[in-house]
């Protein structure tokens, strides 16, 4: 009897997997549809800014990767709303949420330069001299303000779809308007 119940177990795990996969990206496709084109058009405009300087920027790979992590961390967070729990005003629970991404925006975004410099040099005192040689914190916060005014948008409009009721975002905007 055992047999059967694990061999049943093995011979749906695919189908399972395959739901839970399927669900999870129908879940995360509409927020890294928008972190996708928002960090693009980001890196996109920091590279043609740049692009007189000929610096080497990873654009494609970071916009894709920052994309779907913002995208999945966001909508694992949105489950833990802390603030919301407690009864806060929706412009508080938008502020809080942009105000800790972009901290960790900033955190990421140092440990990333202080990596590369750290592989680069092979030791961590030469990766800090190298970070402090390649540094550009103008640069470097420019982006952090445009991922922040990408991360208020992106909250507001949650909150704002909140509001409505599921579906009436895309109802709003992607479909026709109904003759009266």
């Amino acid at each position: 009897m055992r047999t059967e119940t694990a061999s049943v177990e093995i011979a749906t795990a695919p189908r399972r997997f395959a739901r839970w996969l399927a669900h999870e990206g129908e879940a995360i496709a509409p927020s890294a549809i928008f972190f996708l084109a928002g960090f693009g058009l980001i890196l996109l405009m920091v590279k043609l800014f740049v692009a007189q300087y000929s610096i080497e920027l990873r654009v494609i790979s970071n916009a894709i990767v920052g994309a779907l992590i913002a995208a999945k961390v966001s909508l694992i967070l949105d489950r833990l709303d802390w603030a919301r729990s407690h009864g806060y005003p929706r412009a508080v629970v938008v502020a809080g949420k942009v105000t800790g991404y972009t901290i960790c925006v900033v955190v990421l975004g140092l440990a990333e330069h202080m990596i590369d410099g750290w592989r680069e040099s092979g030791s961590f005192h030469g990766g800090l001299l190298l970070f402090d040689q390649r540094f550009h914190a103008s640069r470097f916060f420019a982006i952090v303000m445009c991922v922040a005014i990408l991360f208020t948008i992106f909250f507001v409009m949650q909150e704002v779809n909140r509001r409505l009721g599921a579906g009436q975002m895309y109802e709003l905007f992607f479909e026709r308007p109904r003759a009266r």
